[in-house]
């Protein structure tokens, strides 16, 4: 379709002057100015991107690794309170230890039920242990009972009656736990002013 010409030259005079005269200097400078710098900011935008990138990763890196540094600082610190713990308990680790030892220890035993008859100023007349395994320190298959184990012993005493109670109370009450099964005391034939203690007992170790 062709267009009247008339109309053309009415278009060019009445809409032209709406349009940028680019062969303007001024016009040409401010417009390559604008096109340069959305030029550099669409190119930026692909330079900055990979940085922003790597600093959001270093950032994820240095807080994990912060969160790492603060639990291993509890740690620590927990670590230093047990030990400080550890050390306020070593001096009564023997005496727990001794408690219920680790074997029969029976020789020990009889020695410690002799130094308190001594003390006790009583005379053991008898002493028996029942049968008890000496050597053995663990059970069929390498592993530790659940509970104690125990042996019973029988004690035979002669004295008065002050000396044989003061015996009774050392044995329940030195460093090895005693519980006694029975006791009896009847008069010595032999003496007079003596009298004689039957103890059944039991103790305790864990093998």
């Amino acid at each position: 379709m062709k267009l009247n010409k008339g109309y053309i030259k009415h278009i060019q005079e009445n809409y032209s002057a709406l349009f940028p005269d680019f062969k303007k200097k001024k016009t040409r400078n401010i417009t390559t100015l604008a096109l340069t710098l959305i030029g550099i900011s669409f190119f930026a935008i692909f330079a900055i991107n990979p940085t922003l990138s790597t600093i959001a990763q270093l950032n994820k890196q240095l807080s994990d690794s912060q969160f790492v540094e603060d639990e291993l600082t509890k740690k620590i610190e927990n670590l230093s309170v047990l030990r400080q713990q550890y050390n306020l308990l070593q001096n009564q680790l023997p005496v727990v230890f001794s408690a219920i030892p680790k074997t029969p220890s029976v020789v020990t035993l009889t020695g410690q039920i002799q130094a308190i008859a001594q003390t006790s100023n009583v005379e053991i007349s008898q002493l028996q242990i029942s049968k008890t395994d000496l050597f053995s320190s663990v059970v069929s298959g390498g592993k530790s009972p659940s509970s104690p184990t125990s042996f019973t012993f029988g004690v035979s005493i002669k004295g008065n009656y002050e000396d044989i109670l003061n015996f009774i109370n050392l044995l329940v009450s030195f460093n090895r736990i005693i519980t006694i099964n029975s006791i009896s005391i009847s008069k010595d034939h032999a003496v007079t002013n003596l009298l004689q203690s039957n103890i059944q007992a039991k103790a305790y170790y864990k093998r």
